[in-house]
């Protein structure tokens, strides 16, 4: 242990104390070694970054080249009414991050993410995608999967949001299960042995093709989305708000034969996620929590993360893991 400790820092091991009173020095190292990517500087990945910088991540990159002033995302509150208004989202974004925990290190880069060299896309453990189309995502998710980096797409819309994970192969240490009281202890230290997990694209994950295994209290979000993808792959272009009622007509002609119930189909979020980009904070707060969570999970490898769907409708209140395809 005495080892372990050296490698943080007095001020680290100050600051990060009561954390690693529950997770433990190894963990925090681990932590402390990771190298995150955001791509996109929405209210959600705001939330999120906040989460990730206090827990004390190595280091955390911003991407993000729209300028302040044209710039329109309520919900994200690292862009400051005094932020430069000729300089990026991503700049703006670096200093207040940087205030809050300045033992990480945060910086921005200019993009587009596809002209990244790839000895710079490969120094990532973990890239995050928001504020784009799925298509977009989808094509993101392809090149990290051909550099071996994880990818991870999260977005919130009106009273909705998502976040997805595409981990490769996860390999991590599960949990050890807690003694109760009177349980006999062991002679010996109980040997954790290391477990992997498959991941999916995001191309696969919001085939059409599943929609037959779908059981009935099937997220609408995840529904909407799917149906709003294959709209997309049926226009090839990016939606409007005119599309809505052929993404309506789309879900409708999935949703036949299936356990999905005709008046169920979620008219609604299918309008807000094509014609309201505005992100509502509290659903990005409640997004973007969960999604530090997952990512301090999946960096740490001291848990299992969430496999491979996570949503939240704030009309029903509901949040919900779910995997797809079905194992």
């Amino acid at each position: 242990m005495a080892e372990e400790t050296a490698a943080l820092t007095e001020e680290q091991a100050a600051v990060y104390d009561r954390q690693i009173r529950v997770w433990g020095v190894e963990t925090q190292q681990r932590l402390g070694n990771a190298r995150v990517l955001f791509v996109g500087c929405t209210g959600v990945v705001a939330e999120t970054c906040k989460n990730v910088v206090l827990a004390g991540i190595g280091s955390v990159t911003l991407l993000d080249d729209r300028a302040v002033a044209s710039a329109n995302e309520p919900g994200n509150f690292l862009v400051t009414c005094d932020a430069d208004p000729g300089g990026s989202v991503a700049q703006a974004s670096v200093q207040v991050l940087k205030e809050m925990n300045p033992m990480v290190k945060i910086e921005a880069i200019k993009g587009p993410i596809e002209a990244l060299p790839i000895e710079v896309f490969k120094s990532f453990d973990v890239i995050v995608s928001s504020g784009v189309s799925l298509d977009a995502q989808e094509k993101l998710n392809r090149v990290c999967r051909e550099r071996g980096v994880k990818f991870l797409a999260t977005s919130c819309h009106s009273s909705c949001g998502y976040f997805f994970f595409d981990l490769l192969q996860h390999t991590y240490k599960p949990q050890p299960k807690k003694k109760e009281d009177g349980d006999a202890q062991p002679s010996q230290p109980v040997e954790v042995k290391e477990e992997n997990m498959e991941y999916v694209p995001l191309e696969e994950a919001l085939s059409a093709t599943h929609w037959p295994t779908l059981s009935a209290r099937a997220s609408r979000v995840y529904v909407a989305l799917s149906a709003i993808r294959e709209t997309e792959r049926l226009l090839q272009r990016p939606l409007t708000s005119a599309d809505v009622a052929a993404v309506n007509s789309k879900m409708c002609e999935l949703a036949a034969g299936t356990k999905l119930k005709p008046d169920k189909l979620p008219a609604d979020l299918v309008e807000a996620i094509v014609s309201d980009p505005v992100q509502h904070p509290a659903v990005a707060a409640i997004v973007g929590g969960f999604l530090g969570q997952e990512i301090l999970k999946t960096v740490s490898a001291k848990a299992a993360p969430m496999q491979n769907f996570f949503f939240f409708d704030l009309e029903s209140g509901d949040g919900n893991i779910e995997r797809v395809p079905v194992a």
